[in-house]
């Protein structure tokens, strides 16, 4: 800064202003400081998942939400490498780590594996079986996840919980399987629900033809109406008839994108 000395002035001569030192380089360029992606500037290192709320939505309708100060600890997630959708088993390392009871959400992140598919079991899904003698719980994936251990150092995992709207139990009517991979849904009030929306189904009374519970998720592949829509199985073929009794059946859209 130069400020010229004019008459009367108690200024006289050349006034220069520069940064300490440490802020220049050697040909005094001024150093900046570029931000970070998933880095603070106020430094806060580490993970930001692990210090960030989630929640899930779909068409901007929130699900399930993480929550807080609820991180399990893991010894292992094995996937079963069923296809076109697998099972992903999780261990934990104590009881009570022990995440909710069959129906309950949890979220899973930091999965990996040498085909780099692992991302296809991550997200919030809903425990569709567990073990608690054995500290697991089972979810079923967003597709194919090769068998083997998909933990790594990075891996981590909270209960969740699931928005009141997030679960469609209790606006059912009626259950109808066609004796082929078909649900066919009937709804009390419009339900707002899209073809290709990914759904999990739990249920205690709705089973295959081969006695396997219809747990698991699956896609809606047709809206007849706002009150009515298929959802499909590529790996069940359930029983013939109408399913009267919803009272202990839960489907629940599973978003598959996190805020």
């Amino acid at each position: 800064m130069n400020l010229n000395a004019t008459q009367g002035s108690p200024y006289q001569g050349l006034t220069q202003t520069r940064p300490y030192d440490f802020g220049t380089d050697a040909i005094e360029r001024q150093r900046v400081s570029l931000g970070q992606a998933m880095m603070d500037a106020d430094f806060e290192y580490g993970l930001q998942a692990t210090k960030w709320q989630s929640f899930y939505d779909i068409r901007k309708t929130p699900t399930f939400f993480e929550i807080p100060g609820t991180d399990a600890t893991l010894s292992n997630v094995v996937s079963d490498g069923a296809s076109p959708y697998s099972n992903i088993t999780v261990y934990y390392s104590n009881a009570i780590s022990q995440p909710q009871v069959v129906g309950g959400a949890i979220s899973i992140f930091g999965l990996s594996n040498p085909t780099k598919t692992a991302d296809r079991a991550e997200g919030y899904y809903i425990i569709t079986s567990n073990s608690a003698s054995a500290n697991t719980a089972n979810y079923i994936a967003k597709g194919y996840v090769p068998s083997g251990n998909v933990q790594t150092n990075l891996t981590f995992s909270k209960r969740g919980g699931i928005y009141n709207n997030g679960t469609m139990n209790l606006q059912f009517s009626s259950l109808v399987t066609d004796g082929g991979s078909n649900i066919q849904v009937f709804t009390s009030n419009a339900h707002g629900i899209l073809s290709g929306t990914p759904m999990t189904l739990i249920t205690s009374n709705l089973t295959s033809a081969s006695g396997w519970t219809a747990n698991g998720t699956y896609f809606v592949c047709n809206v007849s109406s706002s009150n009515t829509f298929n959802i499909v199985s590529n790996t069940l073929t359930f029983k013939s008839g109408t399913t009267s009794n919803v009272a202990n059946v839960s489907l629940y859209v599973n978003p598959f994108g996190s805020t």
